[in-house]
């Protein structure tokens, strides 16, 4: 245990104190500077908010020219299928096969079409061997 030293001494005088020594410091000057800090970080942190949200932007920006791009290729394309469709349809066509066909390869329509028309006795004599390939068996 300490022993605590009375302020009086024994003979009934009063022994000068002493203040303890404390570090003095001006109030104002730690504020400035804890509100110097704050603005700092709080400067840093809008900084990096807008940094993070420019380059996101950037990215959204890449990625909408990529589609820009790709959607005006889609578009060239299915110009380009219907003009080939376009193309198939009068190379099929039925007047262009008979002019390239006269024109090309010489030929020449049919003059009229030959019907056949099967005679009654037709199922009887197809059942028949021919007599050339009996007297070969």
């Amino acid at each position: 245990m300490t022993a605590r030293i009375s302020p009086f001494l024994h003979d009934g005088s009063r022994a000068p104190t002493r203040a303890p020594k404390v570090d003095l410091s001006v109030v104002a000057e730690q504020r400035r500077r804890a509100s110097v800090r704050a603005g700092v970080l709080t400067g840093l942190g809008v900084f990096i908010v807008m940094f993070i949200m420019l380059a996101s932007y950037t990215m959204i920006i890449g990625q909408q020219r990529n589609l820009d791009s790709l959607n005006r290729q889609i578009a060239t394309e299915q110009h380009n299928a219907q003009d080939l469709n376009a193309q198939i349809a009068q190379l099929q066509s039925p007047v262009r096969v008979t002019s390239d066909a006269a024109a090309l390869l010489g030929m020449v329509p049919a003059p009229t079409p030959v019907y056949l028309e099967p005679r009654a006795d037709d199922d009887q004599r197809a059942a028949e061997i021919p007599a050339a390939t009996a007297a070969t068996r």
